[in-house]
Order: structure tokens, then sequence, then C-alpha cells
């Protein structure tokens, strides 16, 4: 076997890895997300708090790491701009909202068929050849969030929140495609520096810092249902973030 071929292996498989731990987070961050929102009410607040912090944290660490990293051409600003917007802030607001509707596993059924319209967009304007493995792979994906989501059960979906759903859906669709392009040239870590620097804007031109509601960081919460137990609501939001 030649070294390319084993190194290729090696970055495949590292990449599986990573998106499977990007995949359980994205999940554990649902669900801690809502405890969160139940409590706040406000799915924009809660967006522009994971943002901000993400933000603050990420910039922190391409400080210490590669000050490089802060040198950006016009043109590729605009492109993280819309980035950081359309793929990463208002992603995260329009699947707040929809959760804080609806059930997370729903919210999740709707949102992510967004792989399946980058695989359309691929292959019918870009033009690329798709591997039957690839359609195999979708079909499975979606299989396996139905069930999770027990379809058979029956639920009565609330307008509103498949709305933001459908929305969330596209904009991640965005997020695939501006940041696919976003990627070249650039590491991942100051990609999405950048990209939670734009989305923290955009949240404090919607709702200034000034009239965030602080003192829901000392609310206590109930997080398992039917539970007795309370626990402060500041450690979720903190995770929220991470």
């Amino acid at each position: 076997m030649s070294k390319h071929k084993k190194a290729h292996e090696k970055n495949a498989k590292l990449g599986y890895s990573l998106y499977l731990a990007a995949a359980t987070c994205w999940a554990l961050n649902g669900t801690v997300s809502k405890v969160v929102l139940l409590e706040i009410g406000d799915p924009l607040r809660v967006s522009q708090f994971r943002g901000t912090g993400a933000a603050i944290i990420l910039t922190i660490f391409v400080a210490l790491t590669n000050r490089k990293a802060f040198r950006i051409k016009p043109k590729e600003a605009l492109l993280l701009a819309g980035y950081g917007i359309i793929g990463v802030a208002m992603c995260q607001w329009f699947y707040f909202e929809s959760i804080s509707r609806m059930p997370i596993t729903i919210s999740l059924l709707i949102e992510f068929m967004a792989p399946i319209f980058v695989v359309l967009y691929a292959r019918f304007v870009m033009h690329v050849s798709v591997r039957n493995t690839v359609w195999l792979g979708l079909a499975l994906a979606v299989v396996g969030l139905a069930l999770v989501a027990q379809v058979w059960n029956g639920f009565t979906l609330d307008k509103v929140g498949v709305l933001f759903a459908i929305a969330s859906m596209t904009t991640l669709v965005f997020m695939y495609l501006l940041g696919d392009k976003a990627s070249q040239g650039r590491d991942p870590v100051s990609l999405l520096m950048w990209a939670f620097i734009f989305a923290s804007i955009f949240f404090a031109v919607l709702r200034p810092w000034g009239s965030f509601p602080w003192d829901s960081l000392q609310a206590q919460v109930t997080p398992f249902e039917g539970g007795t137990d309370v626990y402060p609501i500041w450690p979720f939001f903190a995770f929220m973030v991470v």
C-alpha cells in the first residue's frame, strides 16, 4: 500500500471520528439548549449568548496560537460574513426557535435533510459525480432520524415550529456550501472564529447587550422531566457555549 493511500485512509478515519464527535455534541447541545430555552423563553437571546461566548473563546485561542489568522482581505471578509451570519447565526437561531416549539427529534428530522439538498446541488448544479453509496448513506440517515422521532406514533406539528425548522435546514445548506468555499486557504479554527465574530455582531445589532437579562444566569432549573432535583442554570449556559 502506498504512503499516499495510507495517509488518505488515516485522514478518512480521523474525519469520520470527528464527524461522529460533532454529531454527538450537536445532539447534547440541543438537549441542554432546550433546558435553557424553557427557562429564558427567548431563542434569539440564547443564540446570542452561545454565539458571542464561542467567539470570545475562539478569539483568545487564535490570538495565542495563530495571530496571522486575524488578517483577512475585503473579498474574504464578505464571504466570512455571509458564512457567519447565514450559516452560523441564522441556522442556530432558527433551530432554537424550532425546538422551543417542537420536540428536538422532529426539528432535527427536518433540519438534517440539508445534506440531501447539498448532494443534489453538487450533482445537478455543479455536475459532480456522486457515488451510489452517498445516496444510500443519506437514505439510511433519514430512516434513522425517522426511527428516533418515532413518526409511526403520530404527532401534531406546530406550524411556526415547522417553518423555523425548514428555515434552519435552508441556512444549514448555505453553511455547508459557504463553509466549503471559505475553508479554502484558511484553517478550521480561525474560520470558526471569524464566523462566530460576525454572528455575534449580527446578534448585537438585533438585540443590544444593554438589555440582556443577566439575572437569568442565576435561575434554577429542573432539567429532567418528572424530576424534582433543582440545579443552577449557569452550567447549562457554559456547556452550550463550549
